[in-house]
């Protein structure tokens, strides 16, 4: 692990002097945001990817196309509990039809009762006919006796009919079955038309609190992501504030093309301009604080989400380190450069940190130290934003002759942006 922490030190050392730990004309030099230094444990090791808040669960609420919707009470946007009245029906017409229904089966019930006392007589009289005459009334016994088996069925079917209307006289209203957010409301559906996207419910609710994030990995950098990984979900507003999860599905049939804006002669049709990324989903262990559609970034979890007493400083922004002592070159008050002490704590060999306990605050910033470095210098605050590739630089073909430092293609060493800037937007591509 000290191996690892030694070669981690020693890339971040060189890309630290060639992006900007550089000083001008010997008066002046860039000096970082301690919060961004410390801002991840891996101190821009690790791939960056943008990310968006989805919903989890949506559950899609019908109605019923046998009735007429009387009142539609939510609206797109709402939240809603569970049990909230969401839509009701005019029942009136319902009414009638369980009316005119039952007053159908009573009829119906008076002919078989009529039938079956005519059946009966038909019997008795053919007790007591001749021989001649026995013929006719069997006949006519057994035309009674078919109607009234088939009276007997439709008064089955009828009942039936008596007995879905009697229920659904019960159901004037639908209330919501989970809590959460109203998505969509459709007032079309109930005519029997979608949204336009194949959904045809009248009211799509997101469930509450049910959030999962969303990003997409690029086929270079694919090999950073894997299913089951942990991962820290982090705020773009504020980017102290953090959420952890684990990646649960890479959508690897579902591939989305994206195009480069061209090659070096301007020819962005160029097959070997496009690649392909694929879409991931993160299931999160809390979602709270999180709102649906949020942008935020998704990095994988190497401790740097754990909340610790102190900063955890790389080494190599220490001089002078003695026991529970060291010095950095920090930016004072006026703006001028001063070698200032602070006091450590312990030292972790999995990220190459020491933990600053006292004499640097995340507001302050710090210069990478040199021998030139003298104290009264001009500080000028660094911004990835603006950074300006060296000329010396070979971009396209990723190696940087003078530390002879080579990076790898997910790099986008050929549009010159650099892995430092993991830790910064540009690695969301």
């Amino acid at each position: 692990m000290k191996k690892l922490g030694l070669c981690i030190a020693a890339v971040l050392t060189a890309a630290l002097v060639f992006t900007g730990c550089r000083k001008e004309d010997g008066e002046t030099v860039t000096v970082q945001s301690v919060s961004q230094i410390t801002g991840t444990g891996s101190v821009g090791l690790t791939d960056r990817f943008a990310g968006i808040v989805s919903a989890r669960s949506e559950n899609k609420i019908k109605a019923d196309s046998q009735k007429t919707i009387l009142d539609i009470l939510v609206q797109e946007g709402d939240e809603v509990n569970e049990g909230d009245v969401l839509f009701t029906y005019d029942m009136e017409a319902y009414e009638l039809n369980l009316e005119k229904a039952q007053l159908e089966l009573d009829q119906m019930k008076g002919t078989l009762a009529a039938t079956e006392k005519e059946k009966a007589q038909l019997e008795k009289e053919k007790e007591k006919a001749g021989a001649d005459a026995q013929l006719n009334y069997t006949l006519e016994i057994e035309s009674l006796a078919t109607s009234i088996r088939e009276q007997e069925y439709n008064i089955a079917l009828k009942e039936k009919e008596v007995g879905r209307l009697t229920e659904s006289l019960e159901v004037t209203q639908v209330t919501a079955p989970l809590s959460g957010r109203v998505k969509t409301v459709n007032k079309n559906a109930s005519n029997g038309y979608d949204d336009g996207s194949g959904n045809d419910a009248l009211i799509t609710i997101v469930e509450a609190g049910a959030y999962r994030v969303k990003g997409y990995v690029n086929e270079n950098n694919v090999g950073s992501m894997g299913e089951g990984m942990s991962v820290l979900i982090r705020s773009r507003l504020d980017e102290t504030v953090t959420w952890s999860g684990c990646i649960v599905m890479i959508d690897w049939e579902n591939p989305q093309s994206s195009q480069s804006n061209g090659n070096y002669y301007g020819d962005s049709s160029d097959e070997m301009s496009s690649s392909n990324k694929y879409p991931f989903y993160v299931e999160l262990n809390d979602s709270e604080g999180l709102l649906l559609g949020q942008h935020v970034y998704i990095e994988q979890d190497m401790g740097q989400g754990t909340v610790s007493e102190g900063l955890n400083l790389p080494e190599y922004f220490l001089t002078e380190i003695d026991g529970d002592k060291a010095a950095v070159w920090a930016q004072d008050k006026n703006g001028k450069l001063e070698k200032r002490t602070v006091s450590i704590g312990a030292y972790d060999e999995m990220t190459g940190t020491y933990t600053v306990l006292s004499g640097l605050s995340g507001e302050d910033f710090i210069a990478y130290p040199d021998e030139t470095l003298t104290e009264g210098m001009t500080c000028v605050e660094f911004d990835p934003n603006t950074f300006e590739p060296d000329d010396s630089v070979n971009y396209e073909e990723g190696s940087y002759p003078e530390d002879d430092v080579y990076y790898e293609d997910g790099m986008n060493a050929e549009d010159g942006v650099y892995d430092l800037g993991t830790i910064e937007e540009t690695i969301a591509d």
